[in-house]
């Protein structure tokens, strides 16, 4: 595995674990936490996937199922986290806009290579 998908993998780990961080002092139910956590070592394992082929041929068929409900479970999180979004007080209501987007944004380009190489090792496991 290259050392930039091992970079990756350890950023989009930090990332989901300040998440749960957060979301925690917010109150957020623990068991959407545990299927955020989830749904990401689900991700991680089939990018990993991608580059051993092993893990593809002992997960087989279900490999595409898991990446779906992963891939659901965090698009009904990001979701349900936009529909939650506090405007920040000391901002004007266009940079909160803009920072809402800009936010958006950066969690889908930090999540998109994870569900594109899962979505190759599930299809070679297809």
């Amino acid at each position: 595995m290259p050392t930039w998908a091992v970079v990756y993998l350890l950023v989009l780990f930090g990332a989901t674990a300040a998440s749960v961080a957060q979301d925690r002092r917010k109150g957020m139910p623990a068991w959407r936490l545990v299927l955020d956590v989830a749904a990401t070592v689900v991700l991680g394992v089939l990018f990993v996937a991608y580059y051993r082929p092993e893990i593809t041929d002992a997960l087989g068929r279900a490999a595409a199922p898991l990446l779906l409900a992963a891939v659901l479970v965090l698009t009904i999180g990001a979701h349900a986290d936009i529909q939650r979004h506090e405007p920040d007080p000391e901002l004007s209501a266009r940079q909160n806009l803009v920072a809402e987007h800009v936010g958006i944004l950066l969690g889908v380009l930090l999540i998109s290579p994870a569900i594109a190489f899962a979505t190759l090792a599930a299809a070679r496991a297809w």
